[in-house]
């Protein structure tokens, strides 16, 4: 009876131990599916990721301890696996590792504050932890009952799509479906998209070595012209004053003459990896893979014999690359961003974009310039992003202080108008500066998506993969010259026409910057042009999680 007593009470341990494991290794998601109260998913979780630990135990039975050290591993990622559940209520999955790949560590650490210093310190406790309730387990096994566990797991596994159907049509994809569907079996999905982001960036630039446009000057004169790009970031449309705000946000804007404003314009991606390449290429949101097969915008301005350049406040982003595969597109890369500024914040302001963008003009008086402006306009924290001068809506938080978590709403409001208000004293700095170039220019500027300000019960921050209408719905403005404006009045005019028609900075950004410098391509779409009269308005399609595609009129 004794020994009877003691088997049990070894057999409950070994059970508490396993699942304690598995509740570490699976915890992602698990936190997550409690978080949103979806309790079905979060026990049916619990027990596959359970079935589908225990398959490998054949593989280690003379030595388990190699399989529990490899269990500890995967369990010690749950700080950074958990991280896109806690900032944005999303699955930690292949797109989040986009995300990261495309995060530099100051970002990260603007983004974390002391918190990331910690991360490293729980990663080994929970390493430690599983560790040690591994004790609580055998370390071998005979083979037999390996073998016996293995096949019993993988059989119950097997049988998951008959619980639904006795039907063999959807068994194989049922199956794949049902193994990656829970963390962290889905790390194969993130490893499969690491794999192919590599290949893109190293195969870019070879697929693209002999494109061409076929770009050719329609209108030819002997005036000067500049077309500037600026690509903000984070900005939301509905926080610029001259779109309506109640906030004084954008006073220079608002008494700027010859700019357009548009108040339906949908961005093609509500992460700047995505939307970004959709701006500078032919790609939209329904091809975004086109922008790997073709070169950007700036090779058209070139094959034209403009002067092209890349100028940016932003770090040159990771290995996944979409944005990155387009840098050579320009005869020139400028990169100013993460340098310390003058109060030793992260990151240079945008203000230090001026003196780069006015060297250009000087050295190059006598060449037509294409420019491409990427700003780091109100990225997190929105506070870092302008000087201490440009605090007009207070209070905000203390600069010097890293935040635990969020700062209170209205704090959070102040802090991001701020940095509208300074991103519309930069725009407005290109534009006077263009100016005394007495040249025929465009500027256009459109931010890569919006972001979430805990606008509804839905208590959303940022921007992730599934677009909002508060992450897609972005500021768009076109200033002409005057010279441009009098020699071609037209287009001028049909811009101010369209300014309400729903428009999309991934499917008409190219088309009107080609359209308004009079530079033909082949296979050209003119109808895409804002600038044109034939334009009769956008789907406005966005790429949503998963790379569904899903309307912008459609998003709340």
């Amino acid at each position: 009876m004794k020994l009877s007593a003691l088997k049990s009470r070894e057999t409950v341990k070994i059970l508490i131990s396993i699942l304690i494991i598995v509740i570490l290794v699976f915890f992602p998601d698990l936190f997550f599916f409690l978080k949103n109260r979806v309790y079905n998913y979060a026990l049916t979780g619990v027990v596959i990721v359970t079935v589908l630990l225990l398959v490998p135990v054949v593989l280690f039975f003379y030595n388990l301890r190699i399989y529990y050290w490899i269990l500890a591993f995967i369990a010690s990622l749950l700080p950074l696996a958990i991280l896109p559940v806690i900032l944005i209520n999303s699955l930690p999955n292949s797109e989040m590792l986009g995300l990261v790949l495309e995060t530099n560590s100051h970002e990260a650490s603007e983004l974390l504050g002391w918190k990331i210093f910690l991360m490293p310190v729980v990663m080994i406790l929970i390493f430690v932890l599983v560790l040690k309730v591994s004790k609580g387990l055998p370390s071998k096994i005979n083979f037999k009952k390996a073998a016996l566990i293995s096949l019993i797991s993988l059989a119950a596994f097997l049988s998951i799509p008959f619980l639904r159907t006795f039907s063999t049509t959807y068994y194989a994809p049922t199956i794949r479906n049902t193994f990656k569907a829970y963390y962290p079996f889905r790390i194969g999905n993130a490893i499969s998209y690491l794999s192919e982001q590599l290949k893109n960036v190293e195969n870019y630039n070879k697929d693209v070595a002999n494109f061409s446009f076929g770009a050719q000057q329609a209108v030819t004169d002997t005036a000067r012209k500049i077309t500037v790009l600026i690509i903000g970031e984070t900005a939301r449309y509905d926080h610029f004053s001259v779109n309506g705000y109640s906030r004084e946000t954008s006073p220079f804007l608002e008494k700027q003459q010859n700019l357009v404003t548009f108040s339906n314009a949908a961005s093609g991606g509500s992460m700047t990896h995505l939307s970004i390449p959709l701006i500078i290429t032919r790609a939209d949101a329904t091809d975004y893979d086109l922008h790997k097969k073709e070169r950007s915008i700036l090779k058209a301005y070139s094959e034209c014999g403009y002067k092209t350049f890349w100028i940016s406040n932003q770090s040159k982003y990771g290995l996944a690359g979409n944005i990155g595969m387009h840098y050579s597109d320009a005869d020139t890369t400028i990169f100013n961003g993460w340098g310390a500024n003058d109060n030793n914040y992260t990151g240079n302001y945008d203000s230090a974009l001026i003196p780069a963008i006015k060297n250009v003009m000087e050295i190059h008086k006598k060449n037509d310039i294409f420019m491409l402006v990427h700003t780091i306009g109100s990225h997190w924290r929105y506070l870092l992003r302008y000087p201490p001068e440009f605090t007009r809506f207070k209070p905000v938080s203390d600069r010097n202080r890293n935040l635990i978590g969020y700062p209170p709403d209205n704090l959070m409001i102040n802090e991001y108008d701020n940095s509208i208000l300074y991103t519309d004293y930069i725009i407005n700095q290109i534009i006077e500066t263009v100016k005394t170039e007495n040249a025929e220019a465009t500027i256009a500027y459109v931010s890569d998506h919006g972001e979430n300000l805990h606008d509804d019960n839905r208590n959303l921050y940022f921007h992730s993969y599934t677009p909002t209408k508060y992450t897609t719905h972005v500021p768009m403005f076109f200033w002409l010259s005057d010279s441009y404006i009098q020699k071609f009045p037209e287009k001028y005019q049909n811009m101010k026409a369209h300014k309400d028609y729903p428009v999309s900075s991934a499917a008409n950004m190219f088309y009107t910057l080609l359209d308004l410098s009079h530079i033909d391509i082949k296979n050209n779409n003119k109808a895409r042009s804002i600038a044109s009269e034939t334009f009769t308005g956008d789907p406005q399609k966005v790429i949503a999680e998963n790379s569904t595609i899903v309307s912008f009129k459609d998003l709340k």
